[in-house]
């Protein structure tokens, strides 16, 4: 099943998360925080409220998903807040779509531009009319 936890400054949501739970094992597969709430440490608190609440329900095991790498440099921003929870990390292999039926998949990309051509098309007919 799945949570959302939010954490709250004066009744306004500043940090939420979304956590699958399976058996002992939880998932924090999405989460998010305002800029104003940073500095005061609200996701470290969020997530040791999650932590407390999930563990009180059986919770053995909590993975915090995606960190920065060499493959994925955009998540570079979140080892920082990740690894003061651990002493190590997980190296896990990408995720890949391998086409099975290699024409479909041609004719789905080539479906794609032709939409995206199109969508052009109207947006620059659009735009001359006003």
């Amino acid at each position: 099943h799945c949570r959302v936890f939010a954490a709250r400054i004066d009744g306004r949501v500043v940090a939420w998360s979304i956590v699958t739970v399976n058996d002992t094992c939880a998932v924090r597969y999405y989460a998010a925080m305002r800029d104003s709430a940073m500095r005061l440490h609200v996701t470290d608190r969020l997530l040791y409220a999650e932590c407390c609440m999930l563990g009180g329900q059986g919770v053995t095991d909590y993975d915090l998903m995606g960190i920065g790498s060499d493959f994925a440099p955009s998540l570079k921003g979140l080892n920082e807040f990740k690894t003061k929870f651990t002493e190590e990390t997980t190296p896990v292999a990408p995720a890949r779509d391998v086409p099975v039926r290699k024409s479909m998949y041609r004719a789905l990309v080539v479906a794609k531009h032709v939409r995206n051509i199109w969508r052009s098309i109207v947006s620059s007919l659009q735009h001359r009319e006003h």
